[in-house]
């Protein structure tokens, strides 16, 4: 006879999105909930949908129901702050959440902690579950600051803007006796007003086993070591529970378990893969691809006029031109490569100096019409289908260089052109490197400062050939023979092993940007970094693609600004320069250019080019 297994679905996961919080990875989350036939998960991180795209999709992959969520920080004025857990029911909930996430970064920030108010969430509830209990709940919060009064119109006041999806939520933890009481307000509360009461679990890590390395991740964040009594630590419950401990800790009222399922079937919203979306490009009436097709025509009927090595091969390059056209038209790329040339040349009529053009870019004919690169590509035999290719669908990208000091200007062009809230630079992870892993918590633990630099020179640094701590280990006899024989040391790497390869911090592309048809918090969540006033996306590069927008590259390049610098340095002793026109066979540059002299000369100052230069 079969046994029916309990559902449960845990609404309070924490993953490394998280940062320096949570130490969930997705993939641990997906392979539980397979191991526990959970039919479906939320992930729940601190104030941002960081990890809400790659969460989406991992989740749909492995048919687990995605639910997503956000712990977003409340402040009123009247209430002691704290946190609420608000759920995406619908696509217009998963809206409705960016916009609060988004205007908790660009607008409501203090230093750096987002936070929304009660106004915000009067304006965009529609299709959103909330959960205000939790450790850190504002519920939580107010109760144990002995403002019954005030927890009670909390609940009213939840109740007033979120209806019928505002759920009381109830936590059991071991070693928790002023609980009781709070768990007696909660259960009249939910008698009072009929709401569902929710069972959840502050997840943090996977295991019990991770406790330890748990705390240190805090430590690190804090800046704290190990032995501080005043430190943040974990709870010894901050794991995954499996579905029979959730129902044994609520024996007695096995209902709320059940309860999370009715959070799972009034949620029907994915994130899921969305074709290109860019912003339409009209004039008078026609459309980009007839505007492509016009500008590129006109530009090489001028170059073939004005070149009589290219009015030679006419017909080559004319069929070149209506063979890229024709694919750049099907592939659906027509505005992208209008906004690029459009800001290409306004930074250039600007007086801002732009590359030639690098990459697999600069083999394009279009491009060269455009004047997004300033290369022939027919000249320099350059195959257009290493930048865009029928056969393999691929996003194009040009690698665009401007002025170090004047790329922002170019930036805030095209802010101001598509709007404010269409143009956002996109986010980036770091996460512990293995040296930085040791470092972190050798401090923590306090291990001596030159014992810790010792082991640190001991690991390979090869950017070009990572090497993990666990490889490093397995290889290098005298770290076994010490972990096997030091306390300290096992101690130092197994808790390193733990941490390596968490997210740790944010920060922005260095150079990408995406410029959307629309505000892009109608598309996903946006992000401030505190360094800058320029909004980012809180989903990184691979899954801004995925949602639909395209990166546009700005790069900023030193050599640039040395060249024009140098330009107008000569200019003031009456030495005219054109740097667009110098030659292409100079033997003194080749000259000086084989002896391997190279320094300072954008990429060819690497030991390896030199090397190559002068064999």
């Amino acid at each position: 006879m079969s046994i029916i297994k309990k559902k449960f679905v845990h609404l309070r996961n924490y993953t490394q999105y998280s940062l320096s919080k949570g130490a969930l990875r997705i993939p641990e989350i997906i392979n539980f909930c397979r191991n526990e036939e959970n039919p479906a998960v939320a992930i729940s991180d601190f104030n941002n949908l960081f990890g809400s795209m790659e969460f989406s999709l991992e989740c749909l992959q492995s048919g687990i129901q995605p639910i997503i969520g956000c712990n977003v920080n409340l402040i009123d004025d009247k209430y002691e702050s704290g946190n609420i857990l608000l759920i995406c029911k619908s696509n217009q909930g998963y809206l409705n959440l960016s916009k609060l996430i988004s205007k908790s970064y660009l607008e409501n920030s203090l230093s750096s902690l987002p936070f929304v108010s009660f106004k915000d969430l009067e304006l965009y509830n529609k299709d959103i579950i909330c959960l205000a209990g939790g450790k850190t709940g504002i519920m939580t919060k107010n109760y144990f600051s002995n403002t019954l009064v005030k927890s009670e119109s909390l609940t009213q006041k939840f109740l007033k803007i979120f209806n019928s999806n505002f759920f009381t939520e109830i936590q059991r933890y071991s070693n928790e006796e002023n609980s009781k009481s709070y768990e007696e307000f909660l259960l009249n509360e939910s008698f009072k007003y009929k709401i569902p009461l929710i069972a959840t679990n502050e997840n943090y890590f996977l295991d019990k086993n991770f406790k330890n390395a748990h705390d240190v991740l805090l430590c690190i964040s804090q800046q704290k070591y190990l032995e501080n009594y005043d430190r943040e630590s974990s709870s010894d419950d901050s794991y995954i529970k499996t579905n029979k401990e959730m129902y044994d800790l609520f024996s007695d009222f096995p209902e709320f378990c059940e309860n999370t399922m009715l959070i799972a079937k009034k949620c029907s919203f994915v994130l899921e893969e969305q074709p290109v979306s860019l912003p339409k490009i009209g004039v008078n009436g026609f459309d980009q691809n007839e505007i492509l097709k016009s500008k590129s025509s006109d530009a090489l009927k001028i170059k073939i006029n004005q070149s009589r090595e290219i009015h030679l091969k006419k017909d080559i390059y004319l069929n070149r031109l209506e063979y890229e056209l024709n694919t750049i038209v099907n592939m659906g790329f027509s505005s992208y490569f209008l906004i690029v040339s459009d800001f290409i040349n306004w930074a250039k009529k600007n007086n801002i100096p732009v590359g030639p053009g690098r990459g697999s870019g600069a083999g394009s004919l279009v491009a060269w019409c455009l004047s997004i690169t300033d290369l022939d590509p027919i000249k320099f035999g350059l195959l257009f289908e290493r930048f865009l290719n029928p056969e393999r669908v691929s996003m194009p990208d040009f690698d665009v260089d401007f002025c170090m000091e004047k790329r922002d200007e170019v930036i805030k062009y095209v802010q101001k052109k598509y709007g404010k809230l269409n143009v956002a630079q996109i986010i980036t992870f770091g996460s512990f490197q293995p040296r930085a892993a040791i470092r972190d918590v050798g401090r923590v633990i306090q291990l001596p400062l030159q014992q810790i630099d010792e082991i640190c020179k001991m690991i390979p640094f090869n950017p070009a050939n990572p090497q993990t701590l666990s490889e490093y280990i397995e290889s290098n006899s005298k770290i076994k023979n010490d972990m096997k024989n030091d306390p300290n040391i096992n101690n130092l790497f197994n808790i390193s092993l733990n941490l390596e390869g968490l997210l740790r911090h944010s920060s922005t592309h260095a150079a990408g940007i995406v410029i959307s048809d629309r505000p892009l918090e109608n598309i996903l969540p946006l992000y401030k970094d505190p360094k800058s006033d320029f909004p980012v996306t809180q989903f990184s590069m691979k899954y801004v693609e995925k949602i639909g927008l395209i990166k546009f590259d700005f790069l900023g390049l030193k050599t640039l600004t040395v060249i024009q610098e140098t330009c107008k340095k000569l200019y003031a002793r009456s030495v005219k320069i054109n740097i667009n026109e110098v030659s292409l066979t100079d033997t003194k540059t080749f000259e000086l250019l084989r002896s391997g002299l190279t320094a300072g000369i954008f990429q060819l100052e690497g030991q390896g080019m030199r090397e190559t230069l002068v064999k």
